[in-house]
């Protein structure tokens, strides 16, 4: 019941800020044409808001009952046809954004699930990193695993918060999070496809210096084979 609960508050927020727009444009059409873009501009961000976490808390429940573990994924390919897909985000933010991935062995997994993973990491730290700062994701090989850590140089994390950041709709700074978009899901589906995987998920933060994000993942193959060798 929580989770429904929190869902309900979450999906009320924007339909009544859509509401709200709406009914103003009717009433400033005639009136104030000048101010209409204005009305209408919130509007758009409000309607964008409502489907992304529509689209997120399908995404969870469709995670909480597992991946389809049926590809060999390899995660630096991922990651950097991910990261191609944030360039003008990170431009527009000021943000430069660099990937370090080396061939690393395949994943076996779902390819849909971990472009989901990384992309919504990458998302996290351009939102939360201010103009002038980096975000850098990193893939290698370690000990059997393939490890991505995504590394911003944004406000950081209070260490009290750090055990939550895993959780459903929970943010560390609301007013911000709502100003930039966020629906407070993305590091929970982060969570649930790590471990469908048998991988974990796990971050190190200091306030005003940034955040280091990272997955590790069981290897398909040994360490040392060639990718995409049997």
């Amino acid at each position: 019941m929580p989770c429904v609960a929190n869902a309900s508050h979450e999906l009320k927020t924007p339909a009544a800020s859509i509401q709200a727009a709406a009914e103003t444009l009717l009433h400033v059409w005639q009136e104030d044409p000048a101010a209409v873009p204005r009305f209408a501009g919130q509007l758009e961000r409000e309607a964008v808001r409502l489907s992304r976490i529509v689209a997120d808390l399908l995404d969870l429940s469709r995670l909480e009952s597992g991946s389809e573990l049926q590809d060999d994924v390899r995660l630096d390919t991922l990651v950097r046809e991910e990261s191609s897909r944030f360039e003008h985000a990170a431009i527009e933010a000021g943000l430069t954004m660099d990937v370090e991935a080396a061939p690393v062995p395949a994943v076996r997994g779902s390819a849909r699930d971990l472009s989901l993973l990384v992309r919504n990491l990458l998302d996290n730290a351009i939102r939360y990193t201010s103009s002038a700062g980096s975000v850098v994701a990193s893939v290698s090989a370690d000990n059997g695993s393939v490890v991505l850590r995504v590394i911003d140089t944004g406000a950081g994390i209070p260490s009290k918060e750090l055990p939550r950041v895993f959780e459903r709709f929970y943010r560390v700074d609301r007013a911000r999070s709502r100003e930039t978009g966020g629906t407070g899901l993305g590091l929970a589906i982060v969570r649930h496809v790590a471990e469908n995987h048998g991988g974990t998920v796990t971050v190190r933060s200091e306030l005003g210096r940034g955040s280091t994000f990272e997955v590790r993942l069981p290897s398909a193959i040994l360490e040392g084979t060639e990718p995409g060798t049997p």
